[in-house]
């Protein structure tokens, strides 16, 4: 069949209307066109009274559009981790009764002497500090000067 051909069978045949479905889907899509258009001339709002929740609003809805039902389940997944992490309690809160007395008494003093050396209220005894050792001479030294 050639094209002109076509084109007069194509003319010959009567419009049918569009459906319903896919004109709104049209309506949607030049509309998130034309509000990205406009949302990127401005983001607080422009002279049509259009305010930033409204852009906000408008960008989300063409960022969503693909998929809603799809996003609506997984911002529902999240909802639920939320309050389950938020609902069970936490692994740190839980009491040291676990722990013999004496672990805890060792753990408390070791604690406020690392607190007092650091604000420097009680200076570690000299029995607990390192006797600094001198070196000794070194052959090496004496030979040098020797030379020297």
């Amino acid at each position: 069949m050639k094209p002109d051909e076509f084109e007069k069978q194509l003319e010959q045949q009567p419009m049918r209307p569009v459906p319903p479905a896919w004109r709104e889907q049209i309506l949607f899509t030049a509309r998130q066109a034309a509000a990205s258009a406009e949302g990127a001339k401005t983001d607080l709002g422009d002279a049509s009274g259009r305010t930033w929740l409204e852009a906000l609003k408008a960008r989300l809805l063409l960022l969503l559009w693909p998929a809603p039902k799809a996003w609506a389940g997984l911002a529902a997944v999240w909802l639920a981790i939320a309050v389950l992490n938020f609902s069970t309690p936490d692994p740190a809160g839980r009491s040291v009764s676990y722990l013999n007395s004496s672990q805890v008494r060792l753990a408390l003093k070791e604690q406020q002497q690392a607190l007092a050396e650091i604000v420097g209220e009680n200076q570690p005894s000299a029995s607990n500090q390192p006797q600094p050792v001198t070196p000794g001479p070194r052959s090496e030294t004496h030979a040098h000067r020797a030379a020297v």
